[in-house]
C-alpha cells in the first residue's frame, strides 16, 4: 500500500508539473515575439501556406518536445523503473517514445493543415466548421485504431486458451454483445502492469487482455474484468463519452473562436488563419481541459461505477470481482485508499476502496 502511494504520488506530482510547464510555454509563445518569429521564418521561406503551416507546426512541436523532454523520461522511464514496472531498457524505452512521438506528429500535422484550410476558407464560422471535423475523425479513428494503429505498438493474437476464449464469447453473447473475437496483447513488452479493455466500435469492437492479466489472473477473475468492460459496451458508455467529449470539444473551440478574436491584435496575429495564433488555441485547450478535469473524471467514476455493477450482476462472483481489484491494485501499484480531495480531483475511476465498499454493498 505504501509503495502504491509513493509511486501515484510521483506519478501526480510529474504529470501536474509537466501541465504547467506546458502553459508556461505557451504563454512564452503567445507573450514574446518566438510565435511570430517562426511563423516569419515560415512565410518568408515557403510561400505556399500548406507547407508554412506544416514548418511552423513541426518548429513549434519540436520546441515542445525538449522543453518536456527531462519530465517524459523521469516519469515515463525513471519512476516506472524506481519501482520496477518497466520492462524496457533505455534504448528501448527511446524506440518507443520515437514511435509514439512520430505517429502522434503524423496525425497532428494533418489536423493543423485541416484546422488552417478551414480557417482560410470560412474566417468567420470556422470553429463550428472546425469541430464537426474533429467530430467525424474522432468517430473514424475510433474504428481505425484497433486495426491499423494499435498493432504497431504491441502484437496482437487471437487467445490461445480455448476454454477462456469460449467463456467469454458466451459472456458476451449473454448478454447481446457482438464482438469481433477475444486478443491477447504483449503488454510485458513494456510493462509489468496488466489491462483488459474493449477496443474499436461496431464490426472493430474487440476484447482485448494483456498477457499480464492472462498470467496473474485467475479465469473467473479474467471472467469479471472482462464483464466490467462489457458493461461499458452494454450501457454505451464509448458512445457516451463520445458525445461527452463532443460537447467539451465545441466549447473548446468556441472559446479558441472568442479569444483569438479578442486577443489577436493586441498579439500581433494577423488574423484567424495566422499559424502564429496557434499556441494560443493550444492555450485554450489546455486550461479548459484542467478546469473541466474534475467534472469529465466524476462523470468517468459514475460510467465506472455502472460497468462494476454490470460486472457483479451478470456473473454473480463478488469473491471473484474483490480480488481482482486486489490485484489490479498491486500490479498496477494504484493508491487503494487516496485522498478523497485528490480522487475526486484526478481520478477517471474510483479508488480500489470505494470499488469493493460498492462491490459489498451491491451484492448484499
Amino acid at each position: 500500500m505504501d509503495r502504491g502511494k509513493a509511486y501515484q504520488k510521483k506519478k501526480h506530482i510529474a504529470s501536474l508539473f509537466s501541465l504547467a510547464v506546458t502553459i508556461v510555454s505557451l504563454a512564452v509563445f503567445i507573450l514574446t515575439p518566438l510565435s511570430i518569429c517562426l511563423r516569419a521564418f515560415s512565410q518568408n521561406h515557403f510561400e505556399n501556406p500548406w507547407i508554412g503551416v506544416a514548418v511552423y507546426f513541426s518548429l513549434f512541436s519540436v520546441i515542445l518536445f525538449f522543453i518536456d523532454l527531462p519530465l517524459t523520461y523521469y516519469s515515463g522511464f525513471h519512476i516506472e523503473h524506481e519501482y520496477a514496472l518497466s520492462n524496457l531498457t533505455i534504448r528501448g524505452w527511446v524506440r518507443e517514445t520515437a514511435k509514439r512521438q512520430m505517429i502522434g506528429f503524423a496525425f497532428a500535422v494533418i489536423l493543423v493543415e485541416m484546422l488552417y484550410a478551414i480557417i482560410r476558407r470560412w474566417p468567420d464560422g470556422w470553429w463550428i466548421i472546425a469541430w464537426l471535423a474533429w467530430a467525424l475523425v474522432s468517430v473514424a479513428m475510433s474504428r481505425l485504431w484497433p486495426v491499423f494503429i494499435a498493432p504497431i505498438f504491441n502484437k496482437y493474437e487471437r487467445l490461445s486458451n480455448e476454454e477462456l476464449r469460449r467463456c467469454i464469447l458466451d459472456l458476451v453473447n449473454q448478454v447481446n454483445l457482438k464482438i469481433e473475437n477475444v486478443y491477447s496483447m504483449n503488454l510485458s513488452k513494456t510493462t509489468n502492469k496488466a489491462n483488459a479493455f474493449f477496443q474499436g466500435l461496431g464490426s472493430t469492437r474487440r476484447v482485448v487482455l494483456s498477457d499480464t492479466l492472462l498470467r496473474s489472473f485467475t479465469p473467473e477473475e479474467i471472467t469479471v474484468v472482462v464483464a466490467h468492460e462489457a458493461g461499458h459496451c452494454k450501457h454505451r458508455h464509448i458512445v457516451k463519452e463520445i458525445i461527452f467529449g463532443f460537447a467539451a470539444s465545441f466549447l473548446i473551440f468556441w472559446l479558441a473562436y472568442r479569444c483569438l478574436a479578442a486577443f489577436a491584435g493586441p498579439l500581433g496575429i494577423e488574423s484567424a488563419a495566422d499559424v502564429a495564433g496557434f499556441p494560443l488555441l493550444c492555450l485554450v485547450a489546455v486550461i479548459f481541459g484542467l478546469i473541466s478535469m474534475p467534472l469529465g473524471n466524476f462523470y468517468s467514476r459514475m460510467l465506472e461505477r455502472e460497468a462494476d455493477e454490470f460486472a457483479l450482476k451478470s456473473t454473480k462472483m463478488k469473491t471473484a470481482f474483490i480480488s481482482a481489484m486486489k490485484k489490479l491494485s498491486l500490479l498496477n501499484l494504484a493508491d487503494p485508499e487516496p485522498h478523497p480531495l485528490i480522487e475526486f480531483l484526478l481520478y477517471s475511476h474510483p479508488s480500489i476502496r470505494n470499488r469493493i465498499k460498492h462491490a459489498e454493498a451491491f451484492a448484499r
